[in-house]
Formats: structure tokens, sequence, C-alpha cells
């Protein structure tokens, strides 16, 4: 599941669904606030008010590297809504350098590959497919790099990783089972997506203040697991 994202030195919304708990449906928030912590109950920012009032009652700051260094946090938020009930919901967010959005978009994707772009099931499309590999692709890197892949400069490092990820999914898709066509290419595409983010972790370090200086204490060489800071 993704996290939700704030971006380091600008302005920026946070914002969470308030929902009821035994029907799941959508609340409107009359009022509340926000607390951001950090570690085990750490307080960055206290009691500020909230944007209200809506279901999706959100806070907007700019988000400053001296109060929030880049990292996870979690935010609590105490929100009294229209039901007349006082209630404390929690979010986990990170303060990242820049979002990480997919490189490869829709109409290249299209061009590139008419017949897949024609087959896929009704009822999605090619960017339900993107968006999902890209998903794929994050959790990923989230889990070798230890940190948010927004931090990570030249996402362009990727193209090919996203391209044959997604062609992967849509054969998966259209595959009406084992050792058919459509099954054979995607296991063999899934497999070129996997190499090239093998061979895309070999070009990646963490440039924790995007100052282009890449000192040791920001290297890393993740294809082994290794990471310095």
């Amino acid at each position: 599941m993704a996290i939700a994202i704030v971006v380091q030195g600008q302005a920026d919304k946070l914002s969470i669904r308030h929902l009821n708990p035994d029907t799941k449906a959508e609340i409107t928030v009359s009022s509340g606030t926000v607390d951001i912590k950090q570690g085990s109950n750490t307080i960055v920012s206290s009691a500020a008010v909230i944007d209200v009032p809506s279901s999706l009652p959100s806070y907007s700051r700019t988000w400053d590297e001296a109060t929030f260094p880049l990292g996870r946090y979690w935010s609590e938020w105490t929100l009294l809504d229209t039901l007349g009930g006082s209630r404390v919901d929690a979010k986990f967010f990170e303060v990242v350098i820049r979002p990480f959005r997919c490189p490869v978009g829709a109409s290249d994707f299209i061009g590139k590959y008419p017949y897949l772009s024609a087959q896929y099931p009704s009822g999605t499309t090619v960017d339900n497919f993107l968006d999902a590999a890209w998903e794929d692709i994050t959790d990923r890197l989230y889990a070798r790099l230890q940190t948010y892949p927004g931090n990570v400069p030249y996402v362009e490092v990727l193209n090919r990783c996203a391209e044959f990820w997604t062609v992967a999914d849509m054969y998966q898709a259209l595959s009406r089972g084992e050792d058919t066509q459509d099954s054979d290419q995607a296991e063999i595409y899934r497999k070129k997506a996997e190499d090239c983010l093998q061979t895309a972790l070999g070009y990646m370090f963490v440039d924790e203040n995007e100052d282009s200086d890449i000192a040791d204490s920001e290297a890393g060489t993740y294809s082994s697991g290794e990471l310095r800071r």
C-alpha cells in the first residue's frame, strides 16, 4: 500500500478520510486538530487546526527542512464529526524530496504496444496497468533502498523496468491459464523487468540534501543490499 507523502520545502497538504468505524461510510468533520509525531511518540507539531468541513479533512503547511527532516512521521487526528462523536484517527506519511512518478506515459505505451493496448480486459485502461506496475516497483524499491524512492535521483533509469512490468501484467491479464502463449509472454517480460530493476539499482544513490554531491554518507550499493549513511 502506498504511503502518503508531503514534499519538503514546499507548501503541501496532508489529508485523511474520516469513516464510520462500523459502516465505513464517510462522515463529514465539523472541526478538529492534528498532531504530527515521529518515532515512538515525539511530538513535532501539536494541535494544529485542520481544514473542514469535509469527510476528507486536511492540514496544509510548508514542510520546512529544519522542522521536518526527510523520513517517516505519523499524524494523529482528533476529529469532531456531524454525528456528534469525537474520534481519533491516525495515518503514517513521509516527508520526501520529490514525488516518485512513473516515467512512462499511456500515450507512449499505446504507440509501442498497439496489440496489447487493444486487448486489455473490459473496464480497465492502460493507465490502470501502468499505475499498478509502478506501485509494485515502488514497493520493491522501498524495501531495497529503505527510503522513499523519490529521494533517489534519475528515475529515468526505470523507464524500461516500468515498461516491461506493465507488459507482463497485461499478458498475465489476457492469459487463460498456465502454459499458454500469453502466460509465457508474461513470464518473459517479468524476467526482463526484474533484470532492468537490478540494473537500475546499480545506478542509484540517495541524495539526501539534493546538492548533486554524492558524498560517501549518501552512497549505497543497493544491488547487494548494502547501504551507507
